[in-house]
């Protein structure tokens, strides 16, 4: 009578860590959005109603808006102060780890009764350098945003736009910076989990996988067509040759198979 083998253990996304993530830098951008609101409110809104085109004023309105925006941009460096960026960071990357060091690990330990974790002399560096990668992402947020403000406020002061359209886009801008801040969530989610499942799989020898979407609306079509066929981590699916996790804003994971 032939022995069934065992079914591995599905490889999961780490969900609540990046919820958590996508708060927390959510919260960061909701605090910078609010400074610049304020200055908007107190020092920019007047000066675009004094505004008028024929003005040389070398203190003019355009130069006073131009100082308010810069004061919130000052203020505004303590919310995405180093410290709290990287300790965002390094919260979240070792959250996905640890997820990932317990799922690959009782995955593989299932099947072939070893824990590929033990040991890893690679994974001190590769969290530093994951948590470097992060700091990167998160520090262009402020930086767009302030950009995009300070042109929608110029902008908008010279056409002589009204108070409330201004109000409007500057609305607009906060809601770019918050989906920044929540793909950055996702995308680093699937890019860390990806990476970490495929050295830890290729580790305890494990050449081939399934590939396994979330199974949502969000799910692109590529990708769809790749849930639930074999691949090999050596060649990857498809054309661009992808690897579960390695694409953009990509939540799917590999199924290790067990030969």
């Amino acid at each position: 009578m032939m022995t069934r083998k065992p079914k591995p253990l599905p490889t999961r996304y780490p969900k609540a860590a990046a919820a958590a993530y996508a708060h927390t830098l959510v919260d960061l951008v909701k605090e910078m959005h609010a400074i610049y609101y304020a200055a908007f409110q107190a020092a920019i809104k007047p000066e675009a109603k004094a505004y008028r085109p024929d003005s040389f004023r070398e203190d003019g309105p355009l130069d006073l808006i131009i100082a308010a925006l810069q004061r919130a941009k000052n203020t505004a460096v303590a919310v995405f102060a180093p410290f709290r960026v990287r300790a965002a960071a390094r919260q979240f990357v070792q959250q996905v780890e640890l997820f990932n060091r317990s799922n690959v690990g009782q995955q593989v330990k299932k099947i072939r009764g070893i824990d590929p974790t033990i040991g890893e002399n690679w994974i001190d560096d590769f969290i530093s350098a994951s948590i470097e990668e992060n700091v990167s992402y998160i520090t262009t947020i402020p930086e767009q945003y302030h950009e995009r403000i300070t042109g929608v406020v110029l902008q908008g002061t010279k056409n002589g736009q009204s108070i409330r359209d201004m109000a409007a886009e500057i609305r607009k801008v906060y809601n770019v910076s918050e989906k920044r801040a929540r793909f950055i969530a996702r995308d680093q989610a699937g890019s860390l989990t990806g990476q970490l499942t495929s050295r830890r799989h290729q580790a305890a020898g494990v050449t081939r996988f399934i590939w396994r979407t979330s199974e949502d609306e969000r799910v692109r079509e590529e990708h769809d067509d790749f849930n639930g066929r074999e691949y090999s981590y050596a060649e990857g699916a498809g054309p661009r040759k992808l690897l579960p996790g390695r694409d953009y804003n990509c939540r799917c994971t590999a199924e290790p198979i067990f030969d």
